[in-house]
């Protein structure tokens, strides 16, 4: 058998990693103190969805488009007080931002631009029933939630509409659901 001989291959490879170290050691370190420095998005940033109720048709197609079921359409009281001709069945979205992955499918479905993503990122809240935006909150402006968080109740389940609406019953044969 052979003699294994030592290579050279794992010294390289050592010494490559060390300049790479080396290299950035002396760099400026680019890290952002964010609280105190605001961070700049991307143009395309994906934030907080916001609903425009004025231009909304109630067409359901941005719940269709929704991977996950975190979007799903309910009849919103405090919005229907005023006249939206195009939306007869007064539906409108509500949005569960702690199932949302953000991913925009709903806002390219939507065919009249109701909804749409902001560049607000500081969704963070303590309570898991503060993830639901009704329709109500999604039509508030950011300044307005910035403002006055505490003006946005959650939509609880029995208050006004489910978070899940409850499947239909199907009744087979001689059969009666109760």
């Amino acid at each position: 058998m052979p003699a294994i001989k030592p290579s050279a291959v794992p010294l390289w490879g050592l010494l490559r990693g060390m300049s790479v170290t080396l290299r950035n050691f002396f760099r400026r370190a680019v890290t952002k103190q964010y609280p105190e420095e605001p961070m700049k998005l991307p143009e395309r940033f994906r934030g907080r969805l916001f609903l425009d109720p004025n231009i909304c048709t109630g067409c359901t197609m941005c719940e269709q488009a929704c991977p996950n079921g975190a979007l799903v359409m309910v009849p919103a009281e405090e919005i229907t007080n005023t006249a939206h001709p195009q939306n007869e069945y007064h539906l409108f979205p509500q949005v569960d931002i702690a199932m949302c992955t953000y991913c925009g499918w709903c806002e390219n479905a939507c065919p009249t631009s109701a909804i749409r993503h902001t560049q607000q990122f500081e969704l963070a809240c303590y309570d898991r029933l503060h993830f639901i935006y009704s329709p109500e909150a999604l039509s508030m402006s950011e300044e307005a939630l910035l403002a006055e968080p505490e003006k946005i109740p959650p939509r609880l389940p029995g208050e006004g509409a489910p978070l899940r609406p409850e499947p239909e019953t199907v009744v087979t044969g001689g059969e009666s659901a109760e």
